[in-house]
């Protein structure tokens, strides 16, 4: 019976028991990226700035420039952690830098672009986050904890070619650039303007450099690649102002063969070294070269030895830098100082050297002719340099003038050279000087974008700034060294043949693992002690090295305060044997086969698998590694014969020192049809598995390699494998874009887990094999839950492909590497998004709360506040629409449709609150709003009133973001308005339908007689006024009382009767339709209207079709109802069309705004009538009901 595969971890998993050292933990839901690892050096210039301010500080502040791409990047010394870049533009129009130079003073750097400007940037001020075009370097400076944005200060024209070379000089006031149209200029920094214009070079200008003297010599030297020297002189001739000009030329020195790359003083500013690619340095008397020297700028000198040539010193090797030493700063460094001594048994002094010159003056002064002048000088002073070129390893010389008197020359001799272990194989293209915090050491610039530091005295390496990674193609965590924290350290190999190690908590470099490899290194494992790396290169060998304690540390996690590494490496064997790249290499997992290795003794069971393109499975077994004594002595032997020649020892690089090597495997097969892409051993030692191009993966016994099972189901290459840390199955990559899970009891996919975009190109178990990570080539990575087999993350950390992946051995960690250079490392977040989640949550709680409370207190403007906040926009409606409900209105007449204008004044204090986040926020808001016909007047408000507060150049670019937000408001607001048009043609024609009903009538003649002129015809529409509450809903009718209108009351009365009874008769000729109508009609009016209009007469029918109409309400019965409503029709088909008819085309904005002021004019007119009218009126009403019985049975009421 096959055993059931168990993809769910057991309930002692789920209670957080320790299984195999990690605890158990809840499933991870989010991981971020806490530390990235980028470069800050491809190639070029390097220099170190120190700040003259801070030399009082402890520390002082010192940062290393170099070039990165086309741009210069200011990095921490200590850890190489980015804290300033400088970049001309972004994009296309980023124009490319080629050259820098840093002012003494550290507060100050020129650059040179490839559009011949010359730029000046102050780059610590203003002080600042990081641009975001530095955020992908690798972020602030942990150890000063600040960042700068550079500012340029000026930018002028330099050359009509690009500048090539660039130097301040010792008091920071000159700058001299060399370019590539072969001259030379000096700048007057703080004028900025061309002080000098040398010409005279027949080739490129690649360097330039003045005299650490130049306040006192003035003069500046320039190589070309016309293999020449040229000393010009700042003084000679004078000095030019504006426009360039003045001095000249000393000198020109044609001792080199090939291009000068290095160029450097003596301390007492007398003797000038230069090296060049030609493996000589040249060593020249500058004591003549005094700035009133005779000489012409066509360079024909009436001395021609002003600087003479001392010595010529063989290097046997190509030379990129040199750097002259202090006699102080040699004393410091340690075994520089112990010079060795001369032919005659000891050094010279400073008096001795004196006395001899003094011997050699008279005897050459007794045959010179009289007057001639001394024309012999005393020989340089003792002098250290060093040299830095192809061979990869830094050599400090000592020159001194001989002893014997009638000798000319120096002595030079190598008194300092590094150990060939500690050569870089790539060779050396600079040495510059420690530093102040550093003063005892020099700092070395390696081929492979490296900056080593190393210690005075041995010279050996002291700590490693990576200046460049390149593609990062193989990353693993490093366990914790001699009971040590995991987790600390990682091996990263990269497209190189050297192997680095990380100190995760800064991300410097501790050390590097080269000399072996010859070619590209492709994989690395790492043993479970951490003691031991296996490598695997495209020069077809598999390297095993050794890792321990560096050299001055205390303790393997200790050596943080000094000078000296806590951890190195070394390589102790070479395995040859594959005919072709090593692609996957592999140790065994368990630990107490490592332990008889370090020891030495016979017995162990360390092994190492190897397999690549050559499509064999290789197995290695790593024997005990102490030779014999006699051997030792045969070897020493031979070294003192110069005739090292053991059998059996590796190639490695040149200068590196040999290692054991074998060629016998203990099994070896033919393990798939394609290269193999990688190896994985299970945790019991028991199996080897291999992944392949030819989209299989196999199962190997790990003792004989002996085939086992293959898994097939993969339609690409697969490129990863890895066993689960608890169950019987493993976790493959393909280029099919897909992981898949197999079973190792019958060698099925579990399960299939689809989402990347591009291969697959890691993956590993975690959370005890609950869950899997994976990364590919989209640059993605994807976190995944096996039983569900769903994703539950997806971060995006890399710009390429991402071809490393490795987990910490707690599982709280992840380091990615891929091909755009960058080393991530990853931390889970699942605890921290949760509780930052659960504290958001409260807190929105909390203001929501507020919220509510503050608009039930009317504290409007917190309302508005925590509205926007929290992104609410309904509730920032309703808080605006209380504002304007609560806000006085101009006008009270409720017939008037007042502009917004008159409301969006009680959103000002409001608006002008608002920064531009808000106002665009608030903007989207109103998009929203005015989509819907409910809340257009309020959106309109709002609108209205950001466009008459805010100037439009800040609302243009708060709408710069989203320049859709415009288009969305124009669009319905030109709707709005349309229905606003419309809504004013509907009142036109409802005008026009009531004049041709006839409902309009004239004025009375005595109305027209007391100068109030005839009304316009929408009065009609004005509403009635609204009754007051001792009115309740119902009134009477008034009639006039006689007296004063008693005879007008009763002559209107016999009006009315007559009026009745006539339409009474006329029932069927549709006189209950026109009461209907002129009912319907007048009741728009106010009571009081009403009633007067029922009091007078009722004009005859020729009349109605006057000009100056009145409408007049019909009288109507207890069946007024059903008898208007008989009567309608009758009334539509008599009335008259002949009413002139209003226009009703659209109104322009004038003609709508007087009419509306002339309704207002009405309906004030209106007012004063009634409360004119309002006491005769009532007394009318009262005498009519009193006095006879038919004036209350005429009493009616009328609905409000």
């Amino acid at each position: 019976m096959v055993e059931p595969l168990r993809l769910k971890a057991s309930s002692s998993h789920l209670a957080g028991q320790e299984v195999d050292g990690a605890v158990s933990m809840s499933l991870s839901r989010a991981w971020a990226v806490k530390k990235i690892q980028r470069g800050i050096y491809t190639g070029g210039k390097v220099a170190l700035l120190a700040l003259e301010d801070t030399e009082l500080q402890s520390p002082p502040e010192e940062y290393l420039v170099t070039m990165y791409g086309s741009d210069v990047v200011l990095s921490d010394v200590e850890n190489g952690q980015v804290v300033a870049l400088i970049s001309c533009g972004e994009g296309e129009g980023k124009e490319e830098i080629i050259a820098f130079a840093a002012h003494p003073s550290g507060q100050e750097i020129a650059t040179a672009s490839r559009n011949l400007m010359l730029r000046y940037w102050d780059w610590r001020s203003p002080p600042g986050p990081v641009e975001a075009s530095t955020a992908p370097l690798s972020g602030r400076s942990p150890l000063s904890g600040r960042s700068f944005r550079p500012r340029c200060m000026r930018a002028y024209k330099a050359h009509e070619t690009p500048v090539l070379a660039m130097e301040y000089d010792s008091t920071g006031t000159l700058l001299a650039t060399g370019g590539s149209d072969r001259s030379v200029h000096v700048w007057d920094v703080p004028g900025g303007f061309c002080t000098h214009n040398f010409r005279g070079h027949t080739g490129i200008v690649t360097l330039v450099a003045f005299h650490p003297e130049s306040a006192q010599r003035e003069l500046l030297f320039s190589a070309s690649d016309d293999c020449t020297v040229r000393v010009w002189s700042l003084r000679e001739g004078g000095r030019a102002g504006p426009g360039g000009g003045g001095g000249c030329c000393l000198q020109v020195l044609t001792n080199h063969m090939s291009t000068v790359t290095g160029v450097g003083v003596s301390e007492d500013g007398n003797t000038l070294l230069t090296a060049g690619r030609d493996q000589i340095v040249s060593v020249w008397d500058l004591r003549r070269a005094s700035p009133s020297a005779p000489g012409s700028t066509t360079g024909s000198f009436r001395g021609a030895d002003l600087v003479t040539l001392v010595e010529t010193v063989p290097v046997y090797e190509e030379l990129e830098g040199l750097l002259a030493l202090t006699e102080a700063e040699a004393q410091a460094m340690g075994g520089f100082g112990a010079w060795k001594g001369s032919e005659y048994g000891g050094r010279a002094t400073e008096a001795e050297l004196d006395s001899l010159h003094a011997m050699r003056h008279t005897k050459r002064g007794a045959g010179r002719k009289a007057g001639g002048g001394d024309r012999t000088a005393p020989p340089p002073r003792k002098g250290v340099f060093v040299l830095a070129g192809a061979k990869g390893k830094v050599r400090v010389f000592q020159y001194e003038p001989k002893t014997d008197p009638f000798a000319k020359g120096l002595v030079v001799q190598c008194v300092a050279e590094q150990a060939p272990r500690d050569t870089c194989p790539r060779g050396l293209s600079g040495i510059l000087r420690g530093g102040r915090r550093r003063p005892t050491q020099l700092l070395a610039v390696t081929t492979d974008h490296n900056l080593q530091w190393l210690r005075g005295g041995d010279l050996a390496p002291s700590r490693v700034v990576v200046g460049y990674n390149d593609q990062v193609i193989a990353v693993k965590y490093l366990p914790g060294l001699g009971g040590g924290r995991d987790g600390r350290r990682v091996v990263v190999a990269s497209n190189s043949p050297q192997v680095r190690v990380f100190r995760l908590d800064d991300l410097s470099c501790e050390c590097l693992l080269e000399g072996q490899h010859t070619e590209t290194v492709l994989a690395v494992d790492v043993s479970p002690d951490g003691r031991w790396v296996v490598t695997g290169s495209k020069d077809r060998s598999v390297c095993l090295w050794q890792l321990g304690p560096a050299a001055g540390a205390e303790s393997l996690e200790e050596g943080q305060d000094g000078d000296s590494e806590c951890v190195a490496g070394s390589c102790i064997r070479r395995y040859e044997g594959h005919t072709d790249a090593v692609s996957a290499v592999a140790l065994g997992r368990k630990k107490a086969a490592y332990q008889l290795l370090a020891s030495g003794k016979p017995g162990g069971t360390a092994v190492a698998y190897s397999a690549g393109a050559d499509r064999t499975l290789k197995r290695w077994l790593l024997a005990p590694l102490t030779p014999k004594p006699a051997r030792h002595r045969d070897l020493r032997q031979k070294e003192a014969n110069g005739k090292v020649e053991e059998h059996g020892q590796g190639k490695g690089s040149a200068g590196a020192p040999s290692v054991p090597s074998t060629t016998e495997a203990s099994a070896s097969v033919l393990a798939h049809d394609k290269d193999i892409n990688a190896l994985a051993v299970s945790p019991n030692d028991a199996l080897v598995a291999s992944a392949s191009q030819d989209k299989t993966v196999k199962l190997w016994e790990a003792r004989d390699l002996r085939a086992v099972g293959v898994l097939k189901g993969h339609k690409r290459g697969v490129w990863c494998v890895e066993f689960s840390p608890v169950d019987r199955c493993v976790v493959t990559g393909s280029g099919d874009k897909t992981v898949r899970l197999w079973s190792l009891t019958d060698f099925s996919c579990l399960r299939s887990l689809e989402g990347h975009t591009a291969s697959v190109l890691a993956a590993t178990f975690l959370r005890n094999g609950l869950q899997v990570l994976s990364a590919g080539a989209d640059g993605l990575l994807k976190l995944w839950t096996v039983h569900t087999q769903q994703c539950e993350a997806t971060m995006d950390g890399h710009e390429e492909r991402v071809w490393a992946l490795a987990l910490s051995p707690d599982g709280s960690q992840a380091v990615t590497g891929g091909g755009d250079s960058v080393v991530n490392v990853w931390e889970d977040v699942t605890l921290e998004e949760e509780e930052q989640a659960l504290r958001a949550a409260e807190a929105m709680v909390e203001k929501e709360q507020s919220l509510q409370n503050a608009a039930f207190r009317k504290d409007y403007f917190k309302a508005v506040r925590l509205a926007l906040e929290l992104g609410r926009p309904y509730r920032l409606l309703k808080v605006l629409q209380d504002i304007l409900e609560a806000a006085p209105s101009a006008s009270t007449d409720t017939l008037s449709l007042s502009p917004t204008s008159s409301l969006s004044t009680a959103l000002d204090p409001y608006i002008l609150e608002w920064g531009d986040a808000d106002i665009l926020q608030v903007l989207g808001y109103v998009r929203e709003w005015n989509t819907n016909a409910k809340h257009a007047m309020i959106a309109q408000t709002i609108l209205h009133a950001l466009l008459r507060l805010l100037p439009h150049a800040r609302l243009k670019k708060c709408c710069a973001s989203q320049p859709s937000l415009l288009g969305g408001l124009l669009a319905y607001t030109e709707r709005h308005l349309a229905r606003a048009d419309r809504l004013i043609q509907g009142a036109y024609l409802i005008d026009y339908t009531l004049s041709g009903l006839q409902v309009l009538f004239p004025f009375p003649a005595e109305e027209a007689s007391e100068g109030k002129g005839p009304r316009p015809h929408t009065e009609a529409l004005a509403l009635p006024s609204t009754p007051g509450p001792e009115e309740g809903m119902e009134k009477e009718s008034r009639v006039p009382e006689s007296g004063e209108d008693g005879e007008k009351g009763e002559s209107e009365e016999d009006a009315e009767s007559t009026s009745s009874s006539s339409s009474s008769a006329s029932g069927e000729e549709g006189g209950g339709e026109a009461e209907e109508l002129s009912t319907q009609a007048t009741s728009s009016f106010s009571p009081s209207q009403a009633a007067k209009g029922k009091a007078k007469k009722k004009a005859p029918p020729a009349e109605q079709s006057t000009p100056s109409a009145r409408l007049v309400r019909a009288p109507r019965d207890v069946s007024g109802r059903r008898q208007g409503a008989r009567t309608r029709v009758g009334a539509r088909a008599a009335a008259p069309m002949d009413t002139p008819t209003p226009s009703t085309s659209r109104g322009s904005q004038v003609q709508r705004r007087g009419r509306q002021e002339v309704v207002e004019e009405s309906v004030e007119q209106r007012r004063e009538e009634r409360e004119s009218q309002g006491d005769a009126g009532t007394r009318g009403k009262r005498k009519a009901n009193g006095s006879t019985g038919e004036g209350r049975g005429r009493r009616r009421k009328v609905k409000v």
